[in-house]
């Protein structure tokens, strides 16, 4: 009779056991169904424009800039970057060149189209010269920075730039680039974009064409 009773005992702690686990198991799937509910809710109000993520600026400045071979910003962009010679700079380096001897000054232009702040412009611009190897020759330390600012009744406006970059005579031939950046210093947005340039040796082709007299360079050597 002990037996029988500790048995019964037993399964009577087993069944309730059960009991237990299924209560358990019912709350975890009303709490999955309330989470399940709430991320619809939430992506609902994102696609419909109710809620806007505002992330860390430096993964903005990452995600969204503008770069020659990857992403678009429609805030901020750079266009229209080309390098050419000395007051083509002014007018828009129409006559492009991408090829320059050492001791020569690089000119480049290119053209901004930012948004504006409470009838505010503020750009700031900096850049990087990298040479063939990846070394960078010339940083873009705050130090060097450059300020635009202008009152603007646009909600957007297209802004000119040109600037120049002066070789040296000893020059290493080869493959540079400036790689652009610029903020916009009132909305935070960020673009870069980089172009290269190639140096070349004076007195190698193609520079001389048929009908250039190359005499006058290498009596001016002699």
């Amino acid at each position: 009779m002990v037996y029988n009773g500790n048995v019964r005992k037993m399964d009577g702690c087993i069944i309730k056991m059960i009991k237990n686990n299924k209560g358990e198991t019912k709350k975890l799937l009303i709490v999955l169904g309330v989470v399940t509910l709430l991320f619809g809710l939430v992506f609902g109000l994102i696609n419909f424009g109710y809620i806007e993520f505002i992330g860390d600026p430096e993964q903005d400045f990452i995600s969204t800039n503008v770069d020659s071979f990857s992403g678009y910003n429609p805030k901020l962009e750079i266009k229209n970057f080309r390098f050419c010679y000395d007051a083509q700079a002014k007018e828009g380096c129409e006559e492009e060149v991408n090829s320059f001897f050492p001791g020569e000054e690089v000119f480049f232009f290119f053209e901004v189209k930012a948004e504006t702040l409470n009838g505010s412009l503020q750009l700031i611009e900096n850049y990087k010269l990298i040479d063939y190897n990846g070394a960078v020759l010339i940083n873009n330390d705050q130090e060097y920075d450059k300020f635009y600012e202008m009152e603007s009744n646009n909600s957007e406006e297209l802004v000119y730039y040109y600037d120049s970059i002066k070789l040296t005579e000893e020059q290493e031939l080869g493959n540079y680039s400036i790689e652009l950046f610029i903020e916009n210093g009132l909305t935070g947005d960020k673009a870069t974009t980089k172009k290269s340039f190639e140096v070349f040796d004076l007195f190698e082709e193609p520079f001389f064409e048929e009908g250039f007299d190359e005499s006058f360079y290498y009596d001016e050597e002699e």
